[in-house]
């Protein structure tokens, strides 16, 4: 059954109709389905449809009739392609080639030269492909060179080596770690040495007169009466009016002397040995003047006084706490005056430290205050 009719799509107007498949430039179909139906072809217009071959070869030489067109449908007959085309959708596809041939040799040298262009992509990515595998493969080359080099190297030596090593910073690490030891030993001698030389120091810087007294005297028939009193660890205490070692009261503070595991450092108030040694070894002033002030009257009692029993300026509604003992405060004050003069200050530097002696009390109650007020919280 030879094709006789084509429904086309002419691409300029977008109009369809039914032709000959002689008025197809180069167009010879053999059964229904031999067409592109993404693809342009020539397609000559007449004015009235016409079967005769006389007036298409007439009409060949005028380039003004002819036009591009996409083939939708074949068929046999135009009554059959009629038939086809009622109560039914044709579909039509996206012509992406609009590209006509003059004749099939054209057609031919174009389908050649699209083989020669698969053929040279074809050929590119093989040759791209060979380019990837060489290099990965000089890579790998380089890779192993280098890590052939490393080994050589002396972070990888041989293994012996490599543990000659090791051990000899074991042993050198072992012998540092006894070295030490021997020293923090010897440290804390040479601290319980010094301890012991500060506390015999202030032993004899104390007192000599009262260690005179201390002597007994074949020549004299009544001994000086020294009264003894066990004092808690944790507080100081006023002894009674008989003082020990013979010691008469006076206004100002005596000095340092020690009986017992007790000091007593003026106006009859007593520290305990340990904590009046740990007060000499402070740096600052700042933590003397503070620390003696707990050691004298504890925490507990320090943190509801106030230096001089007055109202705080900064909290007028609350009420002024009780003043401190004078003659405790008296005392405190000569022991910070005397470290003060130990220290070989100038007049200027004296009397500038002299005053901040209150400011490190009050600062030591807040202190106090504000941990109570955590405390509670």
């Amino acid at each position: 059954m030879s094709i006789s009719y084509a429904y086309i799509r002419y691409l300029k107007d977008q109009e369809r109709e039914i032709v000959n498949v002689n008025h197809i430039k180069n167009f010879h179909p053999e059964h229904e389905l031999d067409f592109i139906p993404n693809k342009a072809y020539m397609v000559q217009w007449l004015a009235i449809d016409s079967d005769d071959e006389t007036e298409i070869d007439s009409n060949l030489q005028d380039p003004d009739s002819w036009y591009k067109a996409q083939i939708l449908l074949l068929a046999a007959s135009r009554k059959e392609l009629e038939k086809k085309l009622e109560g039914t959708r044709v579909k039509v596809s996206k012509v992406f080639d609009t590209s006509v041939e003059d004749s099939s040799e054209d057609e031919s040298a174009s389908s050649s030269l699209r083989q020669e262009m698969l053929d040279s992509g074809k050929a590119r990515k093989e040759k791209k492909k060979e380019q990837q595998k060489a290099k990965s493969s000089s890579l790998k080359k380089l890779l192993s060179e280098r890590l052939e080099c490393r080994k050589r190297s002396a972070v990888f030596g041989d293994e012996p080596e490599m543990k000659r090593k090791c051990h000899g910073l074991e042993m050198k690490n072992q012998e540092l770690m006894t070295r030490n030891k021997e020293l923090g030993a010897k440290m804390k001698e040479v601290q319980d040495l010094n301890i012991r030389l500060q506390r015999a120091l202030l032993e004899k810087l104390s007192c000599p007169h009262c260690e005179k007294k201390d002597v007994k005297d074949p020549r004299n028939s009544k001994e000086v009466p020294t009264r003894h009193t066990t004092f808690p660890p944790s507080s100081p205490e006023i002894v009674p009016e008989e003082e020990p070692c013979g010691m008469e009261r006076s206004d100002g503070p005596s000095k340092y002397k020690t009986t017992g595991d007790k000091v007593h450092i003026g106006q009859n108030v007593w520290l305990p040995v340990k904590t009046w040694e740990m007060l000499q070894l402070q740096n600052k002033n700042s933590v003397f003047v503070k620390n003696l002030a707990v050691a004298i009257w504890g925490s507990d009692k320090l943190k509801d006084k106030s230096v001089d029993g007055k109202a705080c300026n900064r909290f007028k509604g609350n009420a002024a706490k009780p003043p401190l003992s004078p003659v405790k405060l008296d005392t405190m004050k000569a022991c910070y005056e005397d470290r003060l003069e130990r220290q070989n200050l100038s007049k200027e530097e004296f009397a500038i430290e002299q005053k901040k002696f209150k400011k490190f009390i009050t600062e030591k109650i807040m202190d106090l205050n504000r941990t109570q007020r955590k405390k509670d919280q």
